[in-house]
């Protein structure tokens, strides 16, 4: 499954990088578990790439949930 031209795990993957990033330009510690959640996201779209977005969105949010 693909968006546009783009793999879901190199979005997840980018998003993780955009959030990684603005933890370094904002300090205050909550980003950087939004950025680990979309790296393990990305690594799992990547392991199954026909995982709905639905199942992706779970996934994330599961592991968000972890990070509390």
């Amino acid at each position: 499954m693909t968006i546009g031209d783009f793999d879901p795990a190199a979005l997840w993957l980018a998003a993780g990088l955009a959030l990684g990033i603005a933890e370094l330009l904002v300090p205050g510690v909550f980003l950087v578990f939004l950025a680990i959640a979309a790296g393990v996201t990305a690594l799992t779209v990547w392991a199954l790439p026909d995982l709905p977005a639905g199942l992706q969105l779970a996934d994330f949010a599961l592991w968000m949930s972890c990070a509390w």
